[in-house]
């Protein structure tokens, strides 16, 4: 620390990296004898203080190259991932699902804002909700078309992979996650999933987005949060494609045993009752 005067604690905010900060309220009086410092001299310093705090050190810096060769691996994962999903977009045509999906969201949309049409029923035969996907997809199909809705499930696959390896990662280590990252993206389903108009990559991206949270959270003090979370992460999956329903009990279990690898049992079996009674409720 090599504070200017007694500006000691903005050098601790600065410098402090992973310091806890707490706020302690205080009262100033006014000032009884002597008269204030605050001239110009003192601004020039505290700017020339708040400049030299911004410059990164040497050892900065070389925390920086670091962090950036690591996610190397992760954004060749995903380079590769994006080459062979958009292989698959531009050499298969439109099939039935797509159409389906972008001429029910099409027709929401024609409905909401210009009133008119008939009662088309889409709940009745879509496989999710028809006001989720298929809005969202008629909206990027009128920027543009076809090719554009199937790189926005592009866009799904690669966060659902992102969020594969940075679960991996945080349970067992980084190689943990590049593996099991690796192991996703060779998968046919995942490279079929990212290049079709089709609810399935957003499903699949929101549970794994779930997962995440929960084994992000589980076991720190924002655990409650975690819960505040997922539920409406995995409704909104579960409502996107109904079948995503079957994978809500692997990600309970996922919450249990990651909540009692340091709460215990009871703490664990109460957060995953309270997380399925609220996917119950939400479903419902």
């Amino acid at each position: 620390l090599r504070p200017h005067g007694f500006k000691i604690l903005m050098e601790l905010l600065a410098r402090g990296h992973g310091a806890q900060v707490v706020e302690l309220p205080f009262q100033t009086a006014p000032r009884a004898p002597g008269a204030t410092k605050a001239r110009a001299r003192e601004g020039v310093r505290f700017l020339s203080h708040i400049g030299r705090l911004a410059r990164p050190r040497r050892s900065s810096a070389g925390a920086a190259a670091r962090w950036l060769a690591l996610q190397i691996p992760l954004a060749t994962i995903l380079a590769i991932q994006s080459w062979l999903s958009i292989q698959l977009i531009y050499r298969n045509t439109a099939f039935l699902d797509e159409a389906t999906y972008l001429s029910a969201g099409h027709y929401l949309l024609q409905t909401w804002f210009h009133g008119g049409g008939a009662d088309m029923r889409f709940s009745t035969y879509l496989s999710g909700s028809p006001d989720i996907y298929p809005v969202l997809a008629a909206l990027v199909d009128n920027v543009g078309g076809l090719v554009a809705a199937r790189f926005l499930s592009v866009g799904f696959m690669l966060v659902a992979t992102v969020c594969c390896y940075a679960t991996a990662k945080h349970l067992w280590s980084r190689p943990a996650g590049w593996l099991a990252a690796t192991v996703f993206v060779t998968t046919a389903g995942a490279q079929f999933l990212g290049a079709f108009a089709t609810f399935d990559a957003m499903a699949l991206m929101l549970i794994a987005g779930a997962a995440w949270i929960v084994v992000r959270l589980a076991n720190t003090a924002h655990r409650s949060a975690a819960i505040g979370l997922v539920i409406p992460v995995l409704i909104l999956a579960n409502a996107t494609k109904y079948a995503s329903t079957i994978f809500d009990i692997p990600v309970l279990g996922l919450a249990f045993f990651a909540v009692m690898e340091r709460g215990g049992a009871r703490i664990a079996a109460r957060t995953t009752a309270i997380l399925a009674a609220g996917l119950v409720g939400g479903d419902a």
